[in-house]
């Protein structure tokens, strides 16, 4: 095996040649798609849309993040109040 097959992004694929000849095919594999670093789902759409945490954030997160935002600038909430998750996100918001 070459080194450059010896690599664990890369997997080995069993394929049938002449003569039932056993063969095998390395296929390097692909990365993982875009997803929301609070819930973890996939996200849809381009790699950077130029809305706000767009390519980090779920449509659903991002709104709700901004809501908090809303909050602790209202003086209903502290920011101590968020969980830990979204913190770093709020405080981008309360900063602005």
């Amino acid at each position: 095996m070459l080194p450059r097959f010896r690599s664990k992004s890369v997997r080995k694929i069993d394929r049938k040649g002449l003569g039932k000849k056993a063969k095998f095919r390395y296929v390097r594999k692909t990365g993982r798609g875009a997803c929301c670093s609070i819930c973890g789902a996939v996200l849809a759409g381009a790699k950077s849309p130029s809305r706000i945490f767009g390519g980090a954030l779920c449509p659903e997160c991002s709104s709700y993040t901004i809501k908090l935002a809303g909050k602790i600038k209202g003086g209903n909430m502290k920011l101590e109040d968020v969980d830990v998750g979204r913190r770093e996100f709020v405080r981008c918001l309360v900063g602005r």
